[in-house]
């Protein structure tokens, strides 16, 4: 997931999807992932689907970055060129480390869906 070949089809997907007003959101362990909450946030993704485990951390480190650090950091992961280099040199490590996983003990639906964007409606 980390290959920037991924990251760039990635990026050109929720692109073109946001470009043509279509909601774009992604499901799985990608939505969790603390290293790709942040690069997903710059590229513009609109919905995260997580496992309940996962709803509170990935909420708390989608609430500790401003748009224009996550697009500093995108720029940032866009240039490396290896996975390795991508899990090694994020910076956003530290903003991660402080936050351990939620307890999996908690009842809860299996999965839930919350979007990253506000309607203001």
């Amino acid at each position: 997931m980390y290959q920037p070949a991924v990251l760039r089809s990635l990026k050109r997907i929720i692109g073109e999807g946001n470009k043509a007003g279509i909601m774009v959101g992604m499901c799985g362990e990608a939505a969790a992932d603390p290293l790709l909450i942040p690069i997903l946030m710059s590229f513009g993704l609109d919905e995260y689907s997580v496992s309940a485990p996962s709803i509170l951390r990935t909420r708390r480190i989608l609430s500790l970055w401003t748009k224009e650090e996550a697009d500093a950091l995108a720029e940032k992961v866009m240039a490396l060129k290896t996975a390795t280099e991508v899990t090694t040199d994020m910076p956003n490590r530290r903003r991660i480390s402080a936050f351990p996983e939620a307890d999996s003990s908690m009842t809860m639906p299996t999965t839930t869906a919350f979007s990253s964007r506000t309607t203001g409606e």
